[in-house]
């Protein structure tokens, strides 16, 4: 009867769990799933995709100059209407275009600025998840001083509950059982704020990953991308930096595009097609050309007698044709740069070699960067070792402490406190390992490696990008 009763109570139990609210269910998430959902609902990395989208599209409207297209126009008018008959004629082939220089560089161009978006896209990812780690690592930093303070409390009630008796007992004064009663409440204060720092952490982290639960339970289970195998050399560190660093490959590409710059300016001494054509009408002409480089030039003649036949006689004609005299006239239109395009190619070198020593200057930023990085990385590893040195010692005191509490040779309050001890020993080592783990990525960002580790499980590994 007995059995019967606590398999019934347990379905009682099942059936009742299945109608609780998921948000008052913890929901317990490593790391890895956290950097998945940033990856998947970060607002900021969804800008970033639009962005990259949109250079995508620039970049095949550029492309599109190659498409062939060939057009002509034709028109005509009757000689009865106008008395001189006239045509008109156009012919268009832009694949003429793909010959030319100037055109190969400017799609050069456009590649080159797709490339820089896909690269500014890649820097937006890394520092996403930089952010999320540092936030993650931060909440459960949170949690582990709450935990701390949580016994801080209890030590603190533990003393002022002795110091009431005491002063009960006249052992102590007025002002002695109000500063137990001051640092009880200073203690609880300090509980009630690092409950309100978790709050805001625990938004902020969901805000970056778009994880929709009301309760969230971190769980610290180490994942491969942050355990010791990773071999953080600085020459492989170095490696990885000027493979993956945003900034450095912008500014070789920017390098490149000057480079382009120069020479579409060059291509245009060497126009490679030329186009023209000519109007004849009875009092004149016109004439116009256009080169690859869109180098325009208009000229235009006129004669100035007048002839009409209508209203004159053969014998007048004859005459005026024996006596008048000719005057005619013409213009000429042409663009010219005067000197500017050989003033622009000198600038555009200037700026190419500003950027070739920016690039050296950041390579030398990235050297001392990364070796500051690992110096730190060797501090935050020796803070552990003597996190846990304190904590062994304070176990060893606590179960001291506890020994000779069970003896009745110390009050109840030494034993509490040995406990705080053990617990702040405990959150300053977790806070440690914390800290090098947070080192680790800062390690991994700096070489913008964040993302090809996690998806990897190693520093710098294939990836399918």
């Amino acid at each position: 009867m007995k059995l019967n009763k606590i398999i019934l109570f347990s379905i009682i139990l099942i059936v009742i769990s299945g109608f609780i609210p998921v948000s008052m269910v913890a929901a317990e998430i490593n790391l890895d799933a956290v950097l998945k959902s940033a990856l998947e609902n970060n607002n900021t990395l969804k800008s970033a995709r639009e962005r990259l989208k949109a250079a995508e599209m620039q970049k095949k409207a550029s492309d599109s100059i190659m498409n062939s297209k060939l057009s002509g126009e034709l028109s005509w008018q009757d000689e009865e209407l106008t008395e001189d008959g006239s045509i008109f004629s156009t012919i268009n082939y832009s694949k003429f275009l793909a010959e030319s220089s100037g055109t190969e560089a400017q799609l050069d161009k456009a590649d080159l600025k797709y490339y820089i978006a896909e690269l500014e896209y890649k820097k937006t990812r890394e520092e996403v998840l930089a952010a999320v780690i540092k936030q993650y690592y931060n909440f459960l930093k949170i949690e582990n001083l709450i935990k701390s303070q949580k016994s801080a409390v209890a030590e603190a009630e533990a003393l002022y509950q002795n110091a009431k008796k005491r002063h009960a007992d006249n052992l102590i004064t007025d002002a002695d059982l109000l500063r137990t009663k001051i640092n009880l409440e200073k203690v609880r204060e300090e509980l009630k704020s690092l409950k309100s720092d978790r709050i805001k952490a625990k938004e902020e982290l969901i805000l970056l990953t778009g994880i929709n639960a009301a309760e969230l339970k971190l769980v610290d289970r180490k994942v491969t991308s942050l355990e010791s195998n990773f071999e953080f050399k600085k020459e492989l560190l170095l490696k990885k930096a000027y493979k993956n660093r945003s900034d450095y490959q912008i500014k070789k590409l920017n390098a490149d595009l000057i480079r382009a710059d120069i020479k579409y300016l060059n291509s245009k001494d060497d126009p490679v097609f030329f186009l023209g054509g000519e109007y004849l009408f009875e009092d004149g002409r016109v004439k116009s050309s256009l080169n690859s480089k869109y180098q325009f030039n208009l000229s235009a003649s006129a004669d100035t007698r007048e002839q009409n036949e209508k209203y004159i006689s053969v014998k007048n004609l004859e005459l005026l044709e024996e006596s008048e005299w000719k005057v005619t006239a013409a213009l000429s239109y042409q663009f010219s740069d005067g000197g500017k395009n050989n003033a622009e190619i000198k600038a555009a070198e200037a700026r190419l070699k500003e950027s070739e020593f920016g690039l050296k200057n950041l390579e030398a930023q990235i050297k001392i960067e990364v070796s500051n990085l690992l110096r730190e990385l060797n501090l935050a590893k020796n803070r552990v070792d003597t996190a846990a040195q304190n904590l062994k010692r304070a176990k060893l005191e606590y179960q001291s402490t506890k020994s000779r509490y069970q003896k009745g040779a110390v009050i109840e309050s030494e034993l509490i406190s040995a406990q705080k001890l053990v617990a702040e020993a405990e959150a300053n080592l977790a806070a440690a390992e914390y800290a090098v783990q947070l080192k680790r990525t800062e390690i991994l960002a700096a070489v913008e490696n964040i993302h090809k580790s996690f998806t990897t499980g190693k520093l710098g590994g294939d990836s399918s990008e």
